[in-house]
């Protein structure tokens, strides 16, 4: 019976930090984030062939968001709107924007000033923020983010 009640008190656990019932290993792998989406996790984010993509990532220490923003109007995650989408996400998760770090990898230099603005207006710092446009019709890049060590890698696309 203690055995029954320890586990449903971890179970309960798990669900009050507001993470998926099951195994926290798996929080730990990498998720994979797709154009135009956001995704969470506590270890490894990434995301692959941005062009004139952005991407975003609001690290709150322990655990951070990616967002793939698209750079015009036609998609929900854009970069007018990538900011707002992630402080929403971030508070469904019961996180204060105000305690996150951005971190910007910008794929058109007229969305940077566009998502500094919106990071403003929510009180949240730019750690670190970089332009980097396609060379040419055929340059992309891939994104992977880790909080829980700080790291930021962004590679040359590799498509599988």
């Amino acid at each position: 019976m203690k055995l029954m009640r320890g586990f449903l008190l971890g179970l309960g656990l798990v669900c009050n930090l507001g993470l998926p019932s099951g195994s926290l290993n798996r929080y730990t792998e990498t998720v994979k984030v797709e154009w135009g989406k956001i995704g969470y996790n506590i270890g490894p984010l990434e995301s692959k062939g941005f062009h004139h993509c952005s991407a975003v990532i609001l690290d709150y220490g322990d655990s951070a968001f990616l967002a793939h923003a698209f750079p015009d109007f036609y998609h929900k995650v854009c970069s007018v709107t990538v900011v707002d989408e992630l402080v929403r996400e971030s508070r469904k998760r019961g996180f204060s924007p105000e305690n996150a770090e951005a971190i910007l990898n910008i794929g058109h230099k007229d969305d940077l000033e566009i998502i500094k603005r919106d990071l403003r207006k929510y009180g949240i710092r730019i750690r670190e923020a970089a332009i980097d446009e396609p060379r040419d019709i055929e340059s992309s890049r891939d994104i992977r983010f880790d909080p829980s060590s700080d790291s930021t890698r962004v590679t040359p696309a590799k498509y599988d």
